[in-house]
């Protein structure tokens, strides 16, 4: 399953993964990344079922 990643930040910055929570997805990350880690590339995936990512079963 692929998930839907969203990228901020610049190519040779140091690498950051952040996840969002129940009801969130990848892309709420985008404004703080900018404004608070302009440095860094930030990694937001949108986690199964939220945001652009699919949502079929199984769930295990």
């Amino acid at each position: 399953m692929s998930l839907h990643v969203y990228r901020v930040g610049p190519e040779s910055g140091r690498a950051i993964v952040a996840v969002h929570g129940l009801k969130g997805y990848g892309g709420r990350w985008r404004v703080f990344a900018e404004e608070q880690l302009s440095d860094f590339q930030v990694f937001a995936p949108d986690l199964r079922g939220h945001g652009l990512s699919p949502g079929e079963p199984p769930w295990t």
